[in-house]
């Protein structure tokens, strides 16, 4: 199977069928790219929190053989109902949910920042991928400020 992964040009990962308001999840998830989670008005109703969790509570997150697709393949399209986002917007709101949660866990204490950290998880921790999206994503915000 990884040989044929490797040598796929595009795949398409299909989540099922759009259910739980999982078109408001894509477009927030393909719009990661432009979220800013320093601005403190994006914790204020912009965040489609209850359609976020129910997409990446879907199975095919669950699977643990799907992370050797993951790493093997070039070009990935993530596929729920009519929309489809590119694998990478997964992966930096992965990343920028992983930031908010370590500035709040430093932040401990501070009552805004637990109720704000207390929405902000709609990914659960549990989920083989969090950890490989936050790294992925880590690694290529300090990949972009090395270019700079």
């Amino acid at each position: 199977m990884g040989h044929i992964y490797a040598n796929a040009g595009h795949t398409c990962v299909w989540l099922g069928p759009s259910a739980d308001n999982s078109d408001a999840a894509m477009e927030f998830i393909a719009s990661s790219d432009s979220i800013d989670i320093r601005d403190p008005k994006l914790l204020r109703g912009r965040i489609p929190f209850s359609a976020l969790q129910a997409l990446f509570a879907r199975v095919w997150w669950s699977r643990i053989w799907v992370i050797q697709e993951i790493i093997l393949l070039k070009q990935i399209t993530v596929r729920c109902g009519d929309k489809g986002v590119d694998f990478k917007r997964f992966t930096e709101l992965a990343g920028k949910e992983a930031q908010l949660r370590s500035h709040y866990r430093t932040a401990a204490g501070q009552s805004a920042g637990t109720a704000a950290h207390a929405r902000w998880t709609f990914i659960s921790p549990g989920t083989p991928f969090y950890t490989m999206f936050a790294t992925w994503e880590q690694t290529r915000q300090k990949e972009k400020s090395l270019r700079r």
